[in-house]
């Protein structure tokens, strides 16, 4: 790889490493992110390099360039695959000081992009993939009950299935009348976002901005799915005054509206944790389940009480007065702790 970097770009790297899950090297001067490109993904480029393009010239920091090669072309093949190169002038080594203002400033500056984002865009289409995740989950509990269950794994899945199926229809009715029922505030638009948005997204020995964790959407993603991770990694801890904190230093950039609000809790009561775990196993050519996947959704089972507690108090938790913003809460929810 250092020899077929050295020739298509002119760039003489130092040794490759590590960063988040990318190889990476220096050349002495500057940062250089290597990142493969699979062919399902290529369409998506050029979305991806003019939100990159954007935000670098809007003065966004730890943002990359998509380096172009001695060909003037990004994509580049080496062996059986092809690959890009992302340009780092400017990272960080140190922790941020506070990771929902820098979230805030991000999505405060990815409002004015004017550029029309197609295959990246998920604004306003939740309800139709979370259907289409749900759907597809269904068809495999209808097979492993057909064929009855062959493992650990599947005999979880079969008894866990219907609670979080049911879980996910009170997602989609609850995001739907959200649309339907309350008026947009100024900040509810769409702007660049993260598939999955969690503290590691900004950590780690080197901090940047990864382009290929980006999608058009609505800040609510990114609030939900940070409280979503931090919940399940401080389960029965104390939770409460971190998320209380994260988000008073967003609302000091960016004040939420009921909208907001709204569009936070349908996401977080769609299990997207119980998805991940399923989709693991079942799309994976084999099916062969490892220990954690089998620990994992059993945890998952055994303390539904205690999301189900969470969902029932996170406005409270989160400081949000549910009365004056007409904010419904689902009336079925545990009262357990």
């Amino acid at each position: 790889m250092l020899e077929t970097i050295k020739e298509l770009y002119n760039i003489y790297p130092q040794q490759i490493f590590r960063i988040d899950n990318y190889d990476a090297f220096y050349d002495g001067y500057y940062l250089y992110v290597i990142v493969p490109v699979v062919e399902h993904e290529k369409d998506e480029l050029p979305e991806r390099h003019e939100m990159s393009k954007f935000l670098r010239l809007s003065g966004a920091r730890f943002v990359p360039a998509f380096f172009p090669a001695k060909d003037d072309s990004f994509v580049q093949q080496w062996e059986k695959g092809h690959f890009l190169l992302l340009f780092l002038d400017q990272w960080k080594n140190t922790p941020l000081k506070s990771i929902p203002k820098s979230l805030a400033n991000f999505h405060k500056r990815g409002m004015s992009l004017q550029s029309e984002i197609k295959k990246l865009r998920r604004l306003g289409e939740w309800h139709e993939l979370w259907e289409r995740r749900i759907t597809q989950l269904k068809k495999f509990w209808e097979q492993v009950v057909t064929n009855r269950p062959v493992n650990e794994f599947e005999r979880l899945f079969i008894e866990a299935f219907p609670y979080y199926a049911g879980l996910t229809e009170n997602a989609i009715q609850y995001f739907v009348d959200t649309r339907m029922d309350v008026q947009p505030g100024i900040n509810d638009v769409g702007t660049i976002t993260h598939e999955k948005f969690t503290n590691e997204t900004w950590s780690g020995e080197i901090i940047w901005r990864n382009p290929f964790d980006w999608v058009i959407d609505h800040i609510s993603r990114d609030l939900a799915e940070w409280t979503r991770a931090f919940y399940l990694e401080n389960n029965r801890f104390n939770y409460v005054p971190q998320i209380q904190a994260f988000f008073q230093q967003y609302e000091e950039k960016i004040p939420l509206s009921s909208f907001s609000w709204r569009l936070i809790y349908s996401r977080l009561i769609l299990p997207t944790h119980f998805f991940t775990a399923a989709e693991s196993y079942f799309y994976s050519p084999k099916r062969l389940p490892n220990k954690n996947m089998i620990q994992y959704l059993r945890k998952e089972m055994d303390t539904a009480d205690d999301y189900e507690w969470f969902l029932k108090n996170f406005f409270e938790i989160a400081g949000v007065p549910t009365r004056t913003g007409r904010i419904p809460q689902l009336d079925w929810l545990s009262t357990n702790q």
